[in-house]
């Protein structure tokens, strides 16, 4: 993936800046900002940093461009894309080559306010796993006649 390295800007004021949601490392000035896609739920920026873009060998189709997933190079989380080849067919005032499509839960203001207001809460970390779910689920019971599975209700 690449050499991974850290940039810190003091020069500009905090407000100026998008974080990543976990580690609060810094990913991009506000004003690289272009627009909002999928109600709120997707930020395009013209530019980031402190990002870690996937190799050329992981690039992928995705409805007509290449795209490789973006990183946070800090805490290593799945941020969003970038746009790496656009055909001509499919340019849109937002859709260019070397543009970057984050995830707007994945980026918090320097207060830690979101991104956008109108995102759907539900929707925060519903491709999150909880690692800790499959420890009990088929423990036999001594209890219990005959050894019946038991179930971790505490799974959902």
């Amino acid at each position: 993936m690449g050499r991974k390295f850290y940039v810190d800007y003091d020069e500009f004021p905090k407000e100026d800046f998008v974080h990543c949601s976990v580690c609060k490392t810094q990913i991009g000035l506000v004003d690289e900002f272009i627009n909002d896609m999928e109600n709120g739920r997707t930020a395009i920026f013209n530019k980031v940093f402190n990002v870690q873009v996937d190799a050329e060998k992981y690039h992928r189709q995705e409805n007509g461009k290449i795209v490789a997933d973006t990183y946070c190079v800090k805490c290593g989380m799945l941020l969003g894309m970038k746009l790496i080849v656009v055909p001509y067919s499919h340019w849109t005032v937002n859709f260019r080559q070397g543009r970057f499509l984050i995830r707007a839960n994945k980026l918090v203001f320097w207060n830690n306010e979101r991104l956008f207001d109108g995102e759907d809460e539900q929707d925060e970390g519903a491709n999150e796993h909880d690692h800790n779910q499959g420890g009990g689920s088929n423990e036999q019971n001594n209890d219990h006649n005959g050894g019946v599975n038991e179930h971790d209700n505490d799974q959902g």
